[in-house]
């Protein structure tokens, strides 16, 4: 399987209260992700060399500086459907999460999504399969008017937070069961 177009973001945590946001168009590819998980020590780098450590999984890849956020969570600087991976770069080191958009149609706001964690490229390609899966069928029963969109969403986000609670970081601008 090979991976198109696999645009990724980086936040970089090093101060408390501020996050560097970096990008790369192919940083969410199968070979940038394999070089990481095959180094289990990513999760263990000394705190100077977390950067470094991402930004040399490829060589083919190129981070830019997007922009700098302060005061806000991490699930909160995300546009779910840009990504296709999210690297968490913290002084404890490079954490992989998979960002899932809760919505089924352009109604849906890009940062109503949920962070799902995950450990391995096997982990990440079940997610993406399994997500898309259960949005066609979900999508299905809104075609038949048995299902509204809003309830849809609120499904997929369910699945996600109560499924995998030890994995999942939800956005709280729109949070899942509040609407």
């Amino acid at each position: 399987m090979v991976a198109v177009g696999e645009r990724a973001v980086a936040l970089v945590c090093e101060r408390p209260g501020v996050i560097e946001q970096y990008t790369a168009q192919w940083g969410g590819s199968d070979a940038v992700l394999e070089s990481l998980f095959e180094n289990s020590e990513h999760e263990k780098t000394c705190p100077d060399e977390t950067v470094l450590a991402l930004r040399d999984s490829c060589h083919d890849v190129r981070w830019e500086h997007h922009r700098t956020v302060r005061g806000q969570a991490i699930q909160e600087v995300v546009d779910y459907l840009a990504y296709d991976v999210v690297y968490l770069v913290t002084l404890a080191g490079i954490f992989v999460y998979q960002p899932v958009w809760h919505g089924l149609s352009p109604t849906c706001p890009p940062g109503d999504g949920t962070l799902v964690r995950v450990k391995s490229l096997d982990e990440h390609r079940l997610f993406r399969r399994v997500i898309r899966q259960h949005k066609a069928l979900l999508y299905e029963f809104m075609s038949a008017d048995l299902l509204t969109e809003r309830r849809a969403e609120r499904l997929v986000a369910t699945l996600l937070l109560l499924g995998f609670p030890d994995r999942s970081v939800s956005a709280t601008k729109t949070p899942p069961f509040s609407r």
